[in-house]
């Protein structure tokens, strides 16, 4: 046998830390400094952070002394941090990020929440960049500057249960949007689109519908930027009637609003049986013989067929693209 014993070096110690943590509570909100430090053998650092309210304003301010290397420390970028806090379901907060060795400010991120609608913008310091019709966004200069960094938007609807018939007939819907997009690079944008419904009837059908629409062209809608990118404009309530034009398919092409999946689960209760049918579908971008790049719709169902008593006496029917595949 061997004896063997714990090194005081950072391979063995991977944690060692130090916090104080001072209370006050004139309320019910406590207002709090915390003091926090990473001890040796690790990398040294110092933090802090100080919380209090005022009325219904949140402040939150922190900021930390790290060591990056033997002797050699960092200090971090000093947060402020304001909520204004009326009730529950809405809030306005602004972050603020200084840079205290040279005296910048380096970046803003302001937030609103209106119950069940958010967005919030960013703005910070980074470099310019301009487009070419060759290389796409290219970075100018070696100087950063404050300017609009991001924006964000979204919206979820409550999911509240509409009960009909005695409560026998269960029905719930649900929608999520949001829109994401780079302000500096315009073109690096999303608009995302979830939608889902339940259908409960009591012993009877459980059925559910979901499907998910995406956008990455949205700044055709801006005329400012489709002249800088010296593209026409698109009207963004024609572009959407366009995908929804069944009865022409270069309308559905040109929209830039594309169906990304969609899911589809029934069961329908037999006394003693329970017959489910499920369907999922995706378009997939795929390599023709000729190497040009498409789309082709790619979905696949399966059919179950089970006993209740005995969970085990089932029968299944799959299908794809590529058949169908039985299995009892």
């Amino acid at each position: 046998y061997y004896n063997r014993t714990g090194e005081w070096s950072s391979d063995t110690v991977k944690e060692h830390n130090a916090q104080a943590r001072f209370e006050y509570r004139p309320l019910e909100r406590a207002h709090t400094l915390t003091l926090s430090a990473q001890l040796p053998p690790l990398l040294a650092s110092l933090s802090g952070e100080l919380i209090f309210y005022l009325w219904i304003l949140k402040n939150r301010i922190n900021s930390a002394y790290k060591e990056v290397s033997q002797d050699n420390w960092d200090l971090q970028p000093l947060v402020v941090e304001e909520t204004l806090e009326i009730g529950e379901e809405v809030s306005i907060s602004e972050e603020l990020r200084f840079d205290l060795e040279n005296s910048l400010l380096t970046k803003s991120i302001s937030a609103v929440n209106l119950w069940n609608f958010n967005a919030s913008f960013t703005a910070e310091r980074l470099l310019p960049v301009e487009w070419s019709m060759v290389s796409g966004w290219q970075e100018q200069g070696g100087t950063e500057e404050f300017m609009p960094g991001n924006i964000q938007l979204g919206y979820t609807s409550d999911a509240e249960p509409l009960f009909l018939w005695k409560n026998r007939i269960w029905l719930e819907s649900n929608m999520n949007t949001s829109w994401n997009m780079d302000l500096r690079r315009f073109t690096e944008n999303s608009l995302d689109f979830t939608f889902k419904v339940d259908l409960f009837i009591y012993k009877f059908l459980e059925f559910s519908f979901s499907s998910v629409h995406t956008n990455n062209l949205t700044h055709r809608y801006f005329p400012a930027f489709t002249r800088e990118l010296d593209i026409p404009w698109t009207n963004p309530i024609t572009d959407l009637l366009h995908s929804f034009n069944f009865w022409n398919i270069d309308d559905r092409y040109s929209s830039a609003f594309k169906l990304k999946n969609i899911a589809l689960k029934a069961i329908h209760h037999l006394h003693d049986w329970d017959l489910s049918f499920i369907y999922e579908g995706k378009p997939i971008l795929f390599t023709d013989l000729s190497g040009d790049l498409k789309y082709r719709w790619d979905s696949t169902f399966s059919i179950f067929l089970q006993w209740i008593a005995i969970p085990e006496m089932k029968s299944t029917v799959r299908g794809d693209g590529s058949g169908f595949y039985v299995r009892g």
